[in-house]
């Protein structure tokens, strides 16, 4: 998988697999602290951008109901720098 291809999938414990659809390309995933949501950093650039010196993964903070429905940016930053997330307790 290259990073213009990642998607985000839920697994149940049978193994089943199931797409969420979202507005934009994850970088990184992680459910709101209630599960009843998912925050994600929008994945904007392409490979070819990590040869640029200060090149990051992603530009904005993004939430989107369970099934993917509702998405929105939460806040970016222009000129990029967001390279990993940690959620706290985002109601």
């Amino acid at each position: 998988m290259r990073l213009n291809q990642m998607e985000f999938f839920v697994a149940d414990l049978t193994g089943a697999h199931t797409r969420i659809p979202l507005a934009v390309r994850p970088y990184l995933a992680d459910w709101t602290s209630d599960g009843a949501g998912i925050v994600y950093l929008s994945q904007d650039i392409t490979p070819q951008d990590f040869s640029r010196v200060g090149a990051s993964l992603a530009r904005a903070v993004r939430i989107a109901n369970r099934d993917g429905s509702a998405d929105r940016e939460l806040f970016s930053f222009s000129g990029g720098g967001l390279s990993d997330l940690v959620v706290v307790g985002y109601p």
